[in-house]
């Protein structure tokens, strides 16, 4: 029946068709942020002393950039050794950049057995501070090609694209709460409220947590889709926000839809 819940098993391989009678634009882009990854990058280095591998990996390419070789001398030509390591390190951070500058990623793993990979972060910081909050470092048993694997095996690299998403959901709530402290009459929340900011066009921005889509009855999911019909028409951002995390929960404590407007509306009646 309409606006119950059925479960379905899919298994891998097995194609799916969906028939919708309207598919809403924030379904749509939902779907396709799911199957393409939005082209979510993540650069990793995997580091030892005298040889790196730099990758790159979205949700389904892994791509090898650029390796990089230094001879370094032992510790009893101790200048000779100081100054390869910081050409190996200069090598390495001007590659980070190049490919980061192309990219755009989401986070920077640096990865490795013992102390090089510390020393790297701490060489990128100190040249290129723009790049350090990106990074991660990883413990890795080799650097190189190995290294890369590793740390694709331990998951790394899917735990931080799924942060990414987490990150920009709770950057928007909080962006809505700053605005409902500084200016309360920039803010609608609960349906009646941003259901009228939305018939006066006045919707910038509107967030709802996915439960209170998920979980709706038929007549309350109707209206919250066409609510989000007219926040499409007028140009306005949609954001579904998970309640997985404390972003979510101060949401769901709003009613879980609100919206920050792009002007004042005086009269909610």
């Amino acid at each position: 029946a309409r606006g119950e819940h059925h479960t379905i098993n899919v298994e891998i391989g097995k194609t799916l068709k969906i028939v919708k009678e309207n598919w809403p634009a924030y379904m749509i882009n939902r779907i396709n942020e799911a199957s393409k990854g939005v082209e979510e990058h993540v650069i990793i280095v995997a580091i030892e002393e005298g040889e790196a591998l730099v990758a790159s990996v979205d949700r389904f390419t892994l791509t090898s950039l650029t390796r990089i070789n230094e001879n370094i001398p032992g510790k009893r030509a101790e200048e000779e050794r100081e100054n390869s390591l910081k050409t190996f390190y200069s090598k390495v951070a001007k590659s980070v950049l190049q490919y980061a500058k192309q990219l755009n990623p989401v986070r920077i793993i640096i990865a490795g057995p013992g102390l090089t990979k510390n020393r790297l972060k701490s060489y990128i910081a100190a040249n290129y501070p723009k790049l350090e909050p990106l990074i991660i470092l990883e413990n890795a048993s080799y650097g190189g090609e190995n290294g890369v694997y590793e740390v694709i095996r331990r998951g790394t690299v899917e735990r931080v694209m799924s942060e990414s998403r987490a990150l920009y959901e709770i950057k928007a709530v909080e962006e809505l709460l700053a605005q409902l402290a500084k200016n309360p009459e920039k803010v609608a929340y609960g349906r009646e409220q941003v259901e009228k900011a939305a018939l006066h066009g006045a919707i910038y921005k509107i967030l709802i947590t996915t439960n209170r889509i998920r979980y709706a009855e038929p007549d309350e999911r109707k209206k919250l889709e066409e609510l989000i019909k007219i926040v499409e028409r007028m140009k306005g951002e949609i954001i579904l926000v998970n309640e997985e995390h404390v972003a979510g929960e101060q949401l769901s404590s709003l009613g879980g839809i609100a919206a920050v407007l792009r002007y004042t509306i005086n009269d909610y009646t």
